[in-house]
This record gives structure tokens, C-alpha cells and sequence, in this order.
């Protein structure tokens, strides 16, 4: 099946009314973690931390070594189920590993498949399924259309599995500005692709937070927050706060924008290889910053009803 079969067939797949992005009152965020800068502690354990440090949900990470869907029994799923609940917590989105350009055409779907299963076995919300897209910059021109077909028959799997698949720009690869990121997304054009939105890839480019933001937030499924320093070249990425943005200018540019969604902290790979580093340190610490932010902002926070 090609992108235009999948367009063509999209309205009998069960794609939720959140899906449709359809228009919101007014500016609400849950504040979360991604879970993937807890890697050495395990998922319930993770979840009641984030909840006592006061986050309203988590990312899980899927990649392997982390929470692997396949190693998930129903047992456990029913003990994440359950703890999620019992504290309250909404289940973010997924972090998956998922590129278009690999030569496995069949992987991709596969992930999506198992990662929406896993969503609906863990939450009545509709699951997020984010990744990023590799490649290379300089090879955008000459792979963006295969990039655009893949996307357009995986967000048509997701729709049938009813989720939504988010993909999100990254530093060094093939779509790593504003500009790429929206032209994949008009070209699939289809209601279960959404994009994340992680100013830190733009910080690095020399891009600016009002423009960017502005650009993606109504095609937004959820945020990512962190800092960076240094440039597109030589890349570091810190913890929210630890650099130049002003998280009470971003979080009004939320509320002026109406953005709905979660507001998800990861901690990047580089922080987390640093022999010191402490992942219930780096919650905690990032959990004080930015909900400090929220506040000052007057951006609301609510949990999604689950």
C-alpha cells in the first residue's frame, strides 16, 4: 500500500476526537518526565517517584534496555496499569526508535503496533507514539519524499491501532529545523501525525523560541523541555534551567498560543553517560524549575482524565 491508498482508506480507520486536534478553550499542560533518563530504576518504582516529586504523568521509553513492550507480561502491564492510576498519573507518551529511512519497511509499523497495544493495555487515553528520523542534513533534498511516504503509511497504521504517531526535529539529522519538520507534516497531511515540539534542537540552529513555537504548536502533540548549549556542530544538552532559556517567556508564549498537552522534561543521553549524573536528582531538580515556571507563567496544569 502506498501513501495516496492509505489517504484514500484513512476515514474508515478509528482516529479519536483528541486526534483531530480539535479547538481548545484555553492554555492547559500536564507537567511529566520521560522516563528514559531513569533507566536504572524500574518502571513502577519510576512512576510512584515521579508522582511523589509532584509530575502529573511520564514518558515511557521504549528502546531496548528500558521498557520493552515484548518483555512486558499482562501481569506487568496490569502493575503499571494500576500504579498510574493509584497515583494519579497520566501516561504521557511513548519514546520509541523508529526511523523511515531504514531498510526494514516492515519495522516501523511493527513498533507502532506493539507501542499502541502497550498504550491502550496501560491507559484509555489515546497513546502519543514519539520519535525522531535520522539521516543526515545533507541529505534532506534528496530524501524527503521517501521520508514523506513512510510517515504517510506509518500515521495510516496508527490511526488503525488508534494512536497517534508525533515525529519531532533533532540536531544533525535529516530534519532538524522548523521548516523541514512542517513540510513533512503537510505533506503526509494525514489526521494521526502529530510533531513534538523541543526547542533545544532550535536553540542549537540559532533559531528563536517565539518563531518556532509559533510555527508547530497547532499540529503539537506534546512537548519535550531541556537546554542546550554550544551549536548544531558541537552539541550539549543540559537540564531545563542549567542554560539561556526563560522558561516564564516560553510558558506564556503557551498560554497565549492555547496549547493543550503535556509539557515533558527528557534528560538527554549526554547527562545521563555522566558517571555523576543521579536520575532522581535530575527530577527532582528539573520538577522545581519548571513548575515554578508554570507558575509564574499562570500556564494551568491539569491532568487528563483517564
Amino acid at each position: 500500500m502506498n501513501r495516496r491508498d492509505a489517504i484514500a482508506l484513512l476515514a474508515a480507520a478509528p482516529v479519536s476526537a483528541w486526534a483531530a486536534n480539535l479547538p481548545q478553550p484555553a492554555a492547559v499542560v500536564s507537567l511529566g518526565f520521560s522516563l528514559y533518563g531513569m533507566k536504572s530504576v524500574p518502571v513502577v518504582e519510576a512512576i510512584k517517584t515521579c508522582a511523589a516529586i509532584g509530575y502529573d504523568g511520564v514518558e515511557l521509553c521504549l528502546f531496548p534496555g528500558w521498557t520493552e513492550p515484548d518483555q512486558l507480561s499482562p501481569a506487568m502491564r496490569r502493575d503499571i496499569r494500576s500504579t498510574l492510576q493509584s497515583n494519579g498519573m497520566v501516561l504521557s507518551a511513548f519514546m520509541e526508535e523508529i526511523y523511515p529511512l531504514a531498510p526494514e519497511q516492515n519495522a516501523g509499523a511493527k513498533h507502532i503496533r506493539k507501542a499502541a497495544a502497550l498504550g491502550h493495555d496501560l491507559s484509555s487515553s489515546t497513546p502519543r507514539i514519539e520519535t525522531t528520523l535520522g539521516g543526515k542534513p545533507a541529505e534532506w533534498e534528496s530524501v524527503k519524499h521517501e521520508m514523506a511516504d513512510r510517515l504517510g503509511l506509518w500515521a495510516f497504521e496508527a490511526a488503525k491501532c488508534d494512536a497517534v504517531l508525533c515525529i519531532k526535529a533533532h540536531v544533525g539529522g535529516a530534519v532538524d529545523t522548523a521548516d523541514k519538520l512542517l513540510w513533512l507534516y503537510h505533506q503526509v497531511n494525514l489526521p494521526a501525525l502529530k510533531l513534538v515540539y523541543d526547542y533545544s534542537h532550535f536553540q542549537l540552529a540559532g533559531l528563536p523560541l517565539e518563531g518556532t513555537l509559533r510555527a508547530i504548536i497547532p499540529y503539537c502533540a506534546f512537548i519535550h523541555v531541556k537546554d542546550a548549549k554550544g551549536d548544531s556542530a558541537h552539541p550539549q544538552f543540559l537540564l531545563p534551567g542549567d542554560g539561556t532559556v526563560n522558561y516564564v517567556a516560553y510558558f506564556r508564549l503557551l498560554r497565549a498560543t492555547r496549547y493543550v498537552g503535556p509539557v515533558v522534561c527528557e534528560v538527554s543521553a549526554q547527562l545521563q553517560h555522566v558517571p555523576s549524573y543521579d536520575p532522581l536528582q535530575a527530577a527532582r531538580q528539573s520538577y522545581q524549575r519548571l513548575s515554578q515556571a508554570l507558575g509564574e507563567a499562570h500556564l494551568p496544569r491539569q491532568r487528563e482524565a483517564d
